[in-house]
């Protein structure tokens, strides 16, 4: 085993594999309580993209939509900047960030 630091009893072999996790993604609908949840292999800005088109489709017009978003930067990301930046036409998205330590 190699030693992960202080504070650990005890490391990883050096041939540990993760063997891709998958993400899940979900909105809470809290007047309602419904959830949309998409679980996607990989962990990157189309994935959440994808969800934000589900969101937006899901959500009548007119109304606000309050993303918490934790510490994953893919809301930083050109594209999703850009989707975002032509959406207030129809839905008001606002981002909150959630730092996780």
């Amino acid at each position: 085993m190699l030693p992960m630091g202080f504070g650990f009893v005890e490391g990883i072999t050096h041939d540990y594999k993760r063997h891709e996790a998958a993400t899940l993604f979900a909105a809470l609908n809290v007047i309602d309580g419904t959830v949309l949840d998409r679980c996607k292999p990989r962990h990157r800005h189309q994935e959440f993209l994808s969800l934000l088109r589900e969101i937006a489709k899901e959500v009548p017009m007119g109304l606000d939509i309050h993303c918490i978003i934790d510490n994953y930067a893919v809301h930083n990301h050109p594209k999703i900047r850009a989707w975002l930046a032509i959406r207030p036409l129809a839905h008001a998205f606002h981002s909150h960030l959630q730092f996780l330590a």
